[in-house]
């Protein structure tokens, strides 16, 4: 485990999880289980885990290692789910680095953040933004959203949609990749869009249209993870399990 990693682990479990743990008891939990033990007490980990035993406690460690050497931390989910919000706790948290991805839509507020705003003209005409670069790509009401390889060598986290992570997967095959999957119930995405659009020039035929636009997408990403057909390389990361202070605080 490299020393950053180390120094991630620490700072996850003190400021997540309210945990002190010295770097020789991570130490001692990488060779604690292999990965088919590790399979094995997994529902038992995820559910009822507790910290009175030294056991349960190391285990737990174990997953948070797996977590924090993946190569990207993929979040994805409905508009309105909660996605940016949990990517800038995690940044904060853990001093992780977002991608900002490029797209052709216009800003919907003044120093909008958390993409890169680029014109039509110069996704067509700068080198930079060439096919060739772009790692991950979509499409959303016309607007192009991309990012490119550059970008992901030096990324930790990514909020994309699933046919973006779709083309992730297949252009970088190589890597290891958390996914969060933020469901969201009706009510709370009406409120969640309701509540930008009173922040933002975003009107609600807008917001509607992008919501009839990604629907089939999302059903079909769903379908998928409730069969749990994800690709070897890809870890299901439950976030209310992980992240239980950021839902106890902001739901």
């Amino acid at each position: 485990m490299t020393e950053q990693t180390m120094l991630n682990l620490q700072s996850y479990l003190k400021n997540l999880y309210q945990l002190d743990v010295d770097v020789s008891t991570i130490h001692q939990v990488e060779q604690l289980l292999t990965p088919a033990e590790k399979e094995a007490v997994n529902e038992l980990l995820l559910y009822k885990a507790t910290y009175k035993h030294d056991v349960l406690l190391l285990m737990h460690i174990y997953e948070l290692i797996q977590f924090l050497q993946a190569d990207l931390t993929c979040i994805i989910g409905r508009s309105g789910s909660g996605k940016s919000t949990l990517e800038q706790y995690l940044c904060d948290t853990l001093s992780w680095k977002s991608i900002e991805s490029y797209t052709t839509r216009p800003p919907r507020i003044k120093d909008e953040r958390g993409h890169l705003f680029i014109t039509e003209k110069e996704l067509q005409t700068n080198p930079q933004y060439a096919l060739s670069e772009r790692v991950a790509e979509t499409t959303i009401n016309g607007y192009t959203y991309f990012a490119t390889h550059d970008q992901l060598r030096d990324a930790d986290i990514y909020i994309i949609d699933p046919i973006g992570f779709k083309q992730l997967l297949q252009n970088a095959p190589q890597k290891r990749f958390n996914l969060i999957y933020l469901w969201v119930d009706d009510d709370t995405l009406t409120t969640q869009l309701k509540s930008r659009a009173q922040k933002s020039n975003e009107s609600t035929r807008s917001q509607q249209q992008r919501l009839d636009a990604e629907h089939q997408q999302f059903t079909q990403f769903e379908n998928t993870l409730k069969q749990n057909q994800l690709a070897r390389n890809i870890k299901l990361i439950n976030p209310k399990t992980y992240f239980k202070n950021y839902f106890q605080n902001n739901l």
